[in-house]
């Protein structure tokens, strides 16, 4: 036996609810097809009555998230998009490209340097919430687009929206930890097996003895395996949230907390303990 993969965790989703999930095909086509576009406009919330039906598709994706008709990777890869659209800085179409995952949907990934994008994204914050005047417009034309200047006449509506999405990316997490708990499970598994093979019973019944002095576990190994979900390398990489090494997904959750909506500051700080407290909970 080997460790888990996303691929084998996702494999064990039920039969039937494949078949429920391929009734709604169309809906998800839709929903996914709807949000790249909302994330490809320069201001995803610029129109008042489009805010609307983005909030009607950010809540069908929640329902259809919660029961569970995406599989892991499918949530990995709209999560994303979901960032993309609460994301405050944005770089110009030069510096963004377009690439295909493994399911062959289109995302967009910046390629920008994250420490140059959270310092214009700091340089460029509206006055009202450090105090400090904006760049200028000059000095602004090769910079990202700051969208936290057009959020000041936000309503109600878009709020909300960002709040569902928060939700989303709880769920997630919660996804995320159960695979690693998974992976885990399935290394302490793949080490048991080599240092205890499963063999036949004895003839009265009884279960063959083992010798405690040779049977050691490589818990080094373990050790190794374990931190790789955590630390930087291939495995921790595809269970990253966005595609800057968990940075985006930062920078949005901090902006979040600047916002003067109290049920998305407290969203916000609590995806932001959990987010630094994962380590632990799988401990």
């Amino acid at each position: 036996p080997t460790a888990i993969t996303i691929k084998d965790y996702d494999s064990n989703l039920n039969a039937s609810r494949d078949d429920k999930k391929n009734k709604f095909a169309s809906t998800m086509d839709f929903v996914e097809d709807y949000l790249n576009n909302v994330v490809s406009e320069a201001v995803p919330f610029a129109n008042e009555e489009k805010n609307k039906l983005t909030f009607e598709v950010v809540s069908l994706a929640h329902n259809l998230i919660y029961f569970g008709f995406y599989s892991f990777s499918e949530l990995l890869r709209l999560t994303r998009t979901l960032l993309g659209i609460i994301d405050c800085v944005q770089g110009p179409p030069a510096m963004l490209q377009a690439y295909d995952d493994s399911g062959g949907k289109n995302v967009r990934r910046s390629i920008q340097g994250v420490g140059h994008m959270m310092s214009t994204m700091v340089l460029n914050r509206k006055q009202s919430v450090f105090g400090a005047p904006s760049l200028s417009a000059g000095a602004g034309a090769t910079e990202p687009l700051d969208r936290s200047k057009f959020e000041d006449n936000e309503d109600i509506v878009v709020m909300e929206t960002k709040l569902k999405i928060l939700e989303i990316l709880q769920f997630i997490l919660n996804v995320r930890l159960d695979y690693r708990i998974s992976y885990l499970l399935s290394v302490f598994k793949k080490e048991f097996v080599e240092v205890f093979p499963m063999q036949d019973s004895g003839a009265d019944g009884t279960a063959p003895a083992f010798d405690s002095t040779t049977a050691n576990m490589n818990l080094d190994r373990i050790g190794e395996q374990a931190e790789a979900m955590f630390g930087v390398g291939k495995t921790s990489s595809m269970l990253e949230v966005d595609d800057e090494g968990g940075r985006t997904f930062l920078r949005v959750l901090i902006h979040l907390t600047m916002h003067d909506y109290a049920p998305l500051v407290s969203g916000a700080l609590q995806l932001l303990f959990k987010h630094f407290s994962q380590r632990q909970e799988a401990v």
